[in-house]
């Protein structure tokens, strides 16, 4: 019989030492990368948005590190463990990648056009894991419209059991509520061209529409354009 413990604390959870996705489009009659595109989420709380005007990829490459130290974990009770506990094990049970392609609706919100999950090999309950180096791919042949968004959620989970003696004999396993830890990236299509505020005269009074940092006979140009969408 198997029982559940509840583990809440966030010092369970793992820590994400480097999380990314890429997206290129590879042309196979010329065996090689046309272009591609990587979000990094590495030590971000908010997802990371790039923005793109290409419309065709068709490689989609996700790569999480990641790692527990279950040694600082259970060292925080400097107590052995009990005699009716034979083990315990802990560490990372799940490390997923889901992408979802987002298309907009005729009321200006979003719709889910399709969805898929890549699960990292070998991670379950009984298989736990403290230090994972994951590279998970997929094609996905598609064109992208303007509007259109690709997300990528990263999601890691931490568990394990601890096995429970009655004198000398087995007496049940419990297993740990897993925890969960997320990241995420998105990549995001537009092909429209931009409009100043000028052709629509919408610019506010004072505001300069074209900025040069510096004069560009001296240094690279380094530009920005105030009130364009």
């Amino acid at each position: 019989m198997i029982f559940i413990q509840t583990v809440q604390s966030h010092k369970f959870l793992p820590t994400i030492e480097k999380i990314n996705t890429t997206f290129t489009y590879h042309r196979a009659s010329l065996n090689r990368d046309e272009y591609s595109y990587m979000c990094d989420a590495t030590n971000m709380t908010t997802p990371d948005i790039i923005w793109t005007n290409q419309g065709k990829f068709n490689r989609l490459e996700f790569y999480l590190k990641a790692s527990l130290d279950d040694t600082y974990v259970f060292s925080r009770n400097p107590r052995p463990l009990p005699s009716y506990i034979s083990t315990v094990q802990f560490g990372i049970v799940s490390a997923t990648a889901s992408g979802s392609h987002m298309k907009l609706n005729n009321k200006g919100g979003y719709y889910k056009a399709k969805r898929d999950t890549l699960k990292c090999p070998n991670l379950f309950n009984t298989n736990r894991n403290t230090n994972i180096s994951c590279y998970l791919n997929t094609s996905y042949i598609i064109q992208f419209d303007s509007g259109d968004r690709y997300m990528v959620l990263f999601s890691l989970s931490t568990g394990g059991y601890r096995n429970l003696t009655n004198g000398q004999r087995h007496y049940r396993q419990n297993t740990y509520n897993t925890i969960k830890t997320e990241n995420s990236m998105e990549l995001h299509f537009d092909y429209e061209d931009p409009i100043h505020c000028i052709e629509d005269s919408s610019c506010i009074s004072g505001e300069v529409p074209f900025l040069l940092r510096h004069d560009v006979t001296n240094v690279n140009s380094c530009t920005s354009f105030i009130n364009t969408d």
